[in-house]
């Protein structure tokens, strides 16, 4: 004989379903309003004045950093303008590849590959023949959001023979992200260079 198998009512199962379900949909409530409070908090931190704290003859002090929109000046613009020249344009056989890394912070990426391309065509040349190059900035304008500048390349041939090259540059900048190497968040985005004569 077959064991008998009570089973529920139909109605006492909806009902402990029921239960079951409002219990879910209260938990899934408070979970929300976890979260939710968790992020309010979050963005109102991230919002929040940052607090610095330095050192100075064994006494802290405490200052109180904003968040501001930082305006860019002419002076920002020259002065990003003569960092990239003189990084860019100044060289030698052992710092070659070191130039790639001092110009990323200023450049923007896609004429960053372009001038590596440039200096990895070059570099053997650069390195047999002991090549050196510095520049020297004649003159620098500013117009319509562009740089025009004067250089000479002062080009080391051999230990004591150099050759002065005029150029003519003209440079585009670029807002950008503001971070710790770039703070005024200026990026050169494009440089055409003439030969002078």
């Amino acid at each position: 004989m077959l064991p008998i198998i009570k089973t529920e009512k139909p109605i006492n199962q909806w009902a402990r379903l029921n239960k079951v379900l409002v219990a879910y949909r209260f938990a899934l409530l408070v979970m929300s309003g976890v979260v939710l409070g968790f992020f309010v908090l979050t963005v109102i931190l991230v919002n929040k004045d940052t607090i610095v704290i330095g050192m100075a003859n064994n006494e802290n002090l405490l200052f109180l950093g904003e968040r501001k929109d930082v305006s860019i000046s002419e002076t920002d613009v020259e002065k990003t303008a003569r960092l990239f020249i003189n990084t860019r344009y100044s060289w030698n056989k052992s710092n070659s590849e070191s130039l790639i890394k001092d110009l990323s912070p200023i450049t923007s990426s896609g004429l960053l590959k372009k001038i590596e391309e440039t200096f990895n065509k070059n570099k053997a040349a650069v390195a047999q023949n002991g090549l050196a190059q510095d520049v020297i900035i004649r003159d620098i304008k500013l117009d319509d959001g562009k740089v025009f500048a004067q250089i000479d390349r002062v080009i080391q041939l051999a230990e004591k023979m150099k050759v002065v090259s005029p150029m003519d540059i003209t440079i585009t900048l670029i807002r950008g992200q503001s971070n710790r190497w770039n703070a005024t968040g200026l990026y050169v985005n494009s440089v055409i260079e003439h030969e002078g004569e």
